[in-house]
């Protein structure tokens, strides 16, 4: 697991909430978070917090860690289902999305 990231509708009361409530400590945002929220520390994943404009069009996901995302991207195509491409982004790594038979999004990561 690398990451789920959570919509949240108040940036600044879903920050002090997972930090004050839950306790989880809090980690820097890479440059380049185009959008109000937070990153905490959970273990050896992380939790963001992201505030979209409108939800539909940036979905809550979870992340998974993967060594080769070429090869994984090729694996899950192989098996008919359909992969999105996404731009490296700095700090973020390299990614793609695929959506499982439920409608839920994955993000797939191979960090920088």
């Amino acid at each position: 697991m690398h990451h789920v990231a959570l919509v949240v509708t108040d940036s600044d009361a879903a920050f002090a909430f997972y930090r004050d409530v839950l306790g989880l400590d809090s980690v820097e945002r890479p440059d380049g978070a185009d959008l109000p929220g937070s990153w905490f520390q959970l273990g050896d994943a992380r939790v963001h917090l992201f505030q979209p404009p409108d939800p539909r069009t940036r979905p809550a996901h979870f992340a998974i860690e993967v060594d080769d995302l070429a090869a994984t991207v090729a694996s899950i195509r192989g098996h008919g289902f359909t992969v999105y491409d996404t731009e490296h982004q700095q700090g973020f790594g390299f990614q793609a999305m695929v959506v499982d038979p439920s409608g839920n999004l994955i993000e797939l990561n191979q960090p920088d």
